[in-house]
């Protein structure tokens, strides 16, 4: 999985009056230079066309909007930074958006394109059966929900090749399995016959077996609620639980779909075996799982799996494209086959332990507005500049919030006095909690925001009628880089 490279950090000049947007990047093209004395990148300098620094893809929108501000400014020579007439003030980008909006969403494209350049190796391939944080191949495999048993019937023989001992389940009891579904009794017994001779060959070895998985080797469980596996299997664990297209019974809407998602993931968090090697896996069709939405909308519209392994203290830790190898016929109770979609995926779940990549985790964003009095440098630890820059409130923000949770100040502006309607200057900052080792809520993020409020109180004046504000939903950290557009757009 290739990650996105960090960004250098991007500031605003020495003067810190002057509103301005640098756009920072290890491509030598935007190496800054200074107009008037303020910072400005090259591109805006008349060094090079503008057009060969887009199709280059290194320049979105944010960096459409500073070329247009930039234009304009020099249109009006004698125009003055924080001059009244002067309705908006564009926003600053910080370390992570440094170079273009666009950045992020452009990492995102490449990684979705190496998964399923990947996807292959990882259908086929035994490694798939390897566990993502160490690498450990798994023991043990409990399938949930598996329609007419087609899926456990596929792998049990690799899997008894491998010593993984597999349990198959099922809704159904065994009478209305074998009514419903006209394989029923054929792929129980190929799950029955597909057992390893190291099992059933009895002395220590088989005694261990049955200590750590409590059966001799795969088995067909009938009646199993993928929603409550202690009843069936009250003290067990399983290095992996996978559950393949999960979906309510009938034609339902998403409520349903992610009342039952979420509570199979409440249910499989408890019977994961401890370590590293523990994960659930759980395939979806194109679109309902969110992660990879192009767009807040489709993420709002999606079964935001993520979002409930987060408030069962899991992580998405891997999505990939995922490809069916069996027949896919359960669709809503009855044996029949269903479509999953063009490019159905694969999320892999697992409890904290390593940080999980960035395209794949999720944050929550509020605004942190503060009061920049002229003569605040006496009454703070913090000079104006640090505060302006933005270095001060960093500071103070991961001073307070948990390890395991990343913390970004990716845009920050400076409003005037007669943009307010105060007597003073505001800095205003957009705050970012990413969930990177630690599983994030909305609630948890709501409680660091009240923290970093009342910490900054500490040091710099609060605008008192923009605290106290909840933060946002969650949302993708891929999707961070649309909003900050928006952002730019709006001036």
């Amino acid at each position: 999985m290739r990650r996105a490279a960090s960004s250098s950090y991007a500031r605003w000049p020495r003067h810190a009056a002057a509103p301005l947007i640098v756009l920072a990047s290890r491509c030598s093209a935007f190496q800054c230079h200074y107009r008037g004395g303020v910072v400005v990148p090259p591109i805006l300098a008349g060094q090079s066309s503008w057009a060969s620094y887009t199709d280059r893809a290194l320049c979105g929108t944010a960096a459409a909007t500073v070329a247009r501000r930039w234009r304009h400014r020099d249109a009006t020579a004698d125009a003055k930074p924080w001059a009244s007439a002067r309705k908006r003030t564009p926003w600053g980008l910080g370390p992570t958006c440094a170079g273009a909006s666009s950045s992020l969403t452009a990492r995102w494209s490449a990684c979705v394109e190496v998964d399923e350049d990947a996807a292959e190796s990882r259908i086929c391939s035994p490694s798939r059966w390897d566990a993502v944080e160490d690498g450990r191949r798994i023991s043990t495999l409990l399938v949930c929900g598996d329609g007419d048993l087609s899926f456990s019937a596929t792998v049990a023989p690799d899997l008894a090749e491998l010593g993984i001992r597999l349990t198959a389940t099922v809704l159904e009891d065994r009478e209305v399995h074998h009514a419903t579904y006209r394989n029923s009794r054929d792929h129980t017994e190929t799950i029955l016959s597909s057992n390893s001779p190291t099992w059933t060959s009895g002395g220590e070895e088989e005694d261990e077996v049955k200590e750590g998985g409590g059966a001799s080797g795969h088995e067909v469980v009938f009646g199993v609620n993928a929603t409550d596996l202690p009843s069936s299997f009250s003290g067990r664990t399983f290095d992996r639980i996978v559950f393949n297209f999960p979906h309510w019974r009938g034609k339902a809407n998403h409520r349903y779909n992610r009342a039952l998602l979420s509570d199979f993931l409440r249910s499989a968090a408890g019977a994961l075996t401890p370590g590293g090697v523990g994960e659930v896996h759980v395939a979806l069709c194109e679109g309902q799982g969110g992660a990879t939405a192009p767009s807040r909308e489709a993420w709002r519209a999606s079964w935001k799996a993520a979002e409930y392994a987060n408030e069962h203290g899991l992580l998405l830790m891997d999505v990939f494209p995922y490809r069916a190898e069996y027949d896919l016929s359960s669709h809503r109770g009855m044996d029949r086959g269903f479509s999953v979609g063009k490019v159905p995926k694969m999320y892999v779940f697992k409890k904290p332990g390593i940080a999980t990549a960035k395209e794949f985790q999720l944050c929550c964003r509020h605004e942190l507005h503060v009061n920049l009095p002229e003569d605040m440098d006496g009454n703070s630890m913090y000079s104006l500049k640090d505060i302006v820059d933005g270095d001060a409130v960093q500071k103070i923000i991961e001073s307070v919030v948990p390890d395991g949770v990343r913390v970004e100040v990716p845009m920050r502006k400076c409003l005037s006095p007669e943009e307010t309607g105060s007597s003073c200057r505001v800095g205003v900052y957009l705050v970012v909690y990413a969930g990177e080792q630690k599983p994030l809520t909305r609630a948890e993020a709501d409680e660091y925001r009240s923290l970093v409020e009342r910490e900054v109180a500490n040091h710099i004046p609060l605008r008192a009628n923009r605290a106290n504000r909840t933060v946002s939903r969650l949302f993708p950290y891929p999707l961070l880089s649309k909003l900050i557009a928006h952002y730019l757009s709006r001036g």
